[in-house]
């Protein structure tokens, strides 16, 4: 086994500055990280030194890539990236398939009440689920959010007041395609069965959701531009949807900005307001502390009773009374938003010790110790490097490359944003290994 950290990313604005926490993290304890996009690490397990790989989830689809990681003599780590929107049982264990958990050696829960669920549904796993924490929650809660105070500061100088629009729509307006090339990708993550009719039914009400909160939302849009005239739309489309919509849609009316591939956090940071239906990035702008309104036009959807966010934010069943509210808000500071109960007993059942940080020094501390155990050990003599006959070229999809592209000034520039944080003070190298895929390690000389 070798002194090696493998950081699997799929989502850039996701999933990246949470895997650069723990890659600094582990430079610091003196290990090499491999991070980057995910599909390159997958296709090259045989072709690399094993270590410990930290997959971003535990469904189905991740079940041959484990498998793979196993075969090739790697240890299999996982959190639940899915899971920072969910607030009940049924959501931790919407994305999770038994034969992925079989091939785990540690799985990070995010909370108690995450690991309960997982241990009621899979008691075999036992003491191999750990209550870590969210990395993601960390960086946008009291503990990490100065990070992104500058950011939001230069998009609010640059857009002015502005009122946030966070769309997930991404079965209708899929950047898969139509809406059975999504269904395919869910069928083979494991959460749709075609053959099965009470999955068939649960994803034929999640289209009609998706369709109701579409237009609520866009009426939303609509009443916002024409009667606040002193902010600006800003419109942010899931990174699984096609933005190509919404200019379509509106991209011509002069008080709407469509944003695409950016941080939405230093965007909800900036916001006045965050308007969604059902997200997780209502979730996030509470532990960010931006006032938000979720749309919830069908309450009777499981969809509603799954996510915490309708727990945490103000809900709405029409776009009329969200707008009654919002007007509200910013003429009169009354209503729902000026006045909404306090959610911080809510927040810190699900994101414990939040302020403290130390979620991705604790998923750090957890893969090396299992690495050490396996006889690896952080040495300045060990230089990674492929093994015999290089790596595989992998060609990456369009749609590979919209969720995660990134160049090694932008890494480099921030694991030194993150170093306060991370507490790093060694100095690093990094060299890139394939299209959006990083060699970090401590610089030695």
């Amino acid at each position: 086994m070798n002194p090696v950290l493998y950081l699997t990313v799929e989502i850039r604005d996701r999933d990246l500055d949470s895997r650069l926490l723990i890659a600094a993290h582990a430079v610091e304890m003196g290990y090499t990280v491999i991070v980057g996009q995910q599909w390159f690490i997958f296709n090259n397990f045989h072709r690399m030194p094993p270590g410990i790989v930290l997959f971003k989830t535990a469904n189905k689809i991740q079940t041959e890539n484990m498998a793979n990681a196993k075969k090739f003599g790697n240890l299999v780590a996982t959190n639940d990236e899915e899971i920072l929107a969910c607030g009940s049982e049924d959501c931790f264990l919407l994305a999770v398939n038994d034969e992925a958990l079989e091939l785990c050696d540690i799985f990070f829960a995010q909370s108690e009440p995450h690991r309960a669920a997982l241990k009621r549904k899979f008691p075999k796993m036992g003491c191999k689920i750990h209550v870590t924490g969210n990395p993601r929650a960390d960086l946008i809660g009291p503990w990490g959010r100065t990070r992104y105070l500058k950011l939001a500061e230069q998009i609010r100088a640059e857009h002015g007041r502005y009122i946030l629009f966070n769309t997930n729509y991404s079965r209708l307006n899929s950047i898969w395609g139509n809406v059975d090339q999504a269904l395919d990708v869910a069928r083979r993550a494991g959460t749709f069965d075609p053959d099965d009719k009470a999955s068939v039914d649960a994803v034929s009400e999640d289209l009609a959701w998706e369709s109701r909160n579409r237009a609520e939302i866009i009426n939303v849009m609509k009443w916002t531009s024409d009667n606040l005239k002193d902010h600006k739309v800003v419109i942010r489309p899931h990174p699984g949807e096609k933005a190509e919509y919404w200019d379509d849609l509106c991209g011509h009316v002069p008080n709407i900005r469509i944003v695409r591939e950016t941080d939405h956090i230093p965007w909800t940071l900036g916001a006045e307001l965050l308007v969604h239906t059902s997200c997780s990035t209502g979730t996030e702008a509470a532990l960010l502390n931006t006032p938000a309104v979720s749309l919830t036009p069908m309450p009777e959807a499981q969809r509603h009773e799954l996510v915490l966010s309708n727990q945490v934010n103000p809900t709405f069943k029409n776009w009329n009374d969200a707008c009654h509210a919002i007007y509200s808000y910013f003429n009169e500071n009354t209503g729902p938003l000026a006045n909404k109960p306090s959610t911080t007993t809510v927040i810190e059942s699900y994101f414990p010790n939040k302020g403290a940080g130390e979620s991705a020094s604790t998923m750090t501390n957890h893969m090396t110790e299992l690495l050490e155990k396996r006889g690896a050990s952080a040495s300045q003599d060990y230089a990674w490097k492929p093994l015999p006959g290089g790596l595989r070229p992998v060609p990456r999809r369009d749609v590979w490359k919209h969720k995660f592209s990134v160049e090694a000034e932008e890494v480099i520039g921030r694991i030194e944003d993150l170093r306060p944080l991370a507490g790093l003070t060694r100095p690093i190298k990094l060299t890139t290994i394939a299209e959006s895929l990083f060699k970090i390690f401590p610089n030695y000389s």
